[in-house]
């Protein structure tokens, strides 16, 4: 490849600028383990945003060293000093994955001083392309994990096209392992983050509730709902619409939210971090998605690169022509509903959602296809 950015033959201590999103970054992983693998993993670093990032980065052990800063959670000062600490080390190379095209990102990648920076040209800001060596276009029809891989060949100088699969590096642990294996039942998280807007992108609590009901009648299947503490009041919410389909069981930690999500026959819920970790965990996944883009950050398979669809189900409206309306040209802005509703979501119920949802399970839970691994 003609465009290559790094050389592999010289110095090649580099810093990788990650996006803030749990979720992006488990995108994220077969492009990094791509450069450990070809630059050392002795020569890589990593730029963390959120402390589960940091951990999730560390148990890959694709990384000399993870450095972590929460600019949501920690002061200036703090991240003044990570930066002090990075430009000390001076790095032959930077490199910004997608997305991290806010100028917030670019100016901390900028003042890190690697010799060389690479990362991406967005559409809508010309900041990266300013203060980057080299920035390679994006390809619009791409999901993340596709386009942040093929900045990796390309700046490599490498074309692999063998499986490409997220990873959750947690093994799975729980104190209740063998009681959970010999349960029948799926996963459904109905929360998403509350930074940043983010919580437009859930589906009603009633919607998630009759659809569960659904599922459990149709199928025997029990429910385990998963997140965060901050969550529980919408779990219990949901759990009253439908007390009889549900099994109760906790996590303490990521280990034990493995062990939750690993022996469940597929996941159900919003575009969250915990789709993402259930992909990695071999999940097939019914996501439901409204302002979000899922051609971009839906449920990975390797099988999207080749446009074969149909390993993960997606539930969106498809009598509305706004949606989704967070796109690649909208890149960290979010932009508001033009309604002021998010109709996309707040408007879908059991009724609309059911006859897909039901469609489908027919099919993998026939198969047997709900627990086998991604291939």
């Amino acid at each position: 490849m003609t465009d290559a950015a790094i050389d592999c033959g010289g110095p090649r201590k580099t810093l990788i600028i990650c996006p803030i999103g749990l979720g992006n970054f488990i995108m994220a992983t077969p492009a990094i383990e791509l450069l450990s693998r070809q630059i050392g993993r002795e020569n890589l670093h990593l730029l963390a945003l959120k402390p589960g990032i940091k951990a999730m980065a560390e148990a890959t052990g694709y990384f000399a060293e993870v450095h972590s800063w929460d600019p949501d959670k920690e002061g200036m000062g703090r991240g003044l000093g990570v930066l002090k600490g990075l430009r000390s080390m001076q790095f032959d190379y930077s490199l910004s994955l997608f997305p991290t095209g806010d100028w917030k990102f670019v100016l901390f990648g900028f003042l890190a001083g690697a010799r060389r920076r690479i990362g991406f040209a967005y559409p809508n800001s010309g900041l990266p392309k300013l203060m980057q060596s080299k920035s390679y276009p994006l390809d619009v029809k791409l999901h993340d994990t596709d386009q942040n891989y093929g900045m990796m060949e390309r700046a490599l100088g490498v074309a692999e096209d063998g499986p490409r699969r997220t990873v959750f590096a947690f093994p799975a642990e729980h104190p209740e392992m063998e009681t959970l294996r010999q349960e029948r039942y799926f996963v459904c998280h109905p929360g998403s983050s509350a930074e940043r807007g983010m919580k437009e992108k859930r589906l009603p609590p009633r919607a998630f509730a009759d659809v569960i009901r659904m599922i459990h009648r149709e199928f025997g299947l029990k429910c385990l709902l998963i997140g965060g503490p901050e969550e529980a009041e919408l779990r219990a919410e949901i759990e009253t619409m439908a007390p009889h389909a549900f099994i109760d069981y906790k996590s303490r930690n990521l280990n034990e939210l493995a062990a939750l999500i690993d022996p469940a026959q597929f996941y159900m819920g919003n575009d969250s971090g915990l789709m993402h970790v259930s992909v990695a965990l071999g999940k097939r996944c019914i996501a439901f998605f409204g302002p979000t883009d899922d051609r971009r950050n839906g449920p990975y398979s390797d099988g999207l690169r080749r446009e074969e669809r149909g390993y993960h189900l997606i539930v969106r409206r498809d009598d509305l022509d706004c949606t989704p309306c967070w796109t690649i040209h909208t890149i960290g802005a979010n932009p508001p509903c033009k309604f002021g509703d998010t109709r996309c979501l707040k408007q879908m119920d059991g009724a609309r959602i059911w006859p897909k949802v039901k469609a489908y399970l027919s099919v993998v839970l026939k198969e047997g296809s709900g627990t086998k691994k991604l291939a």
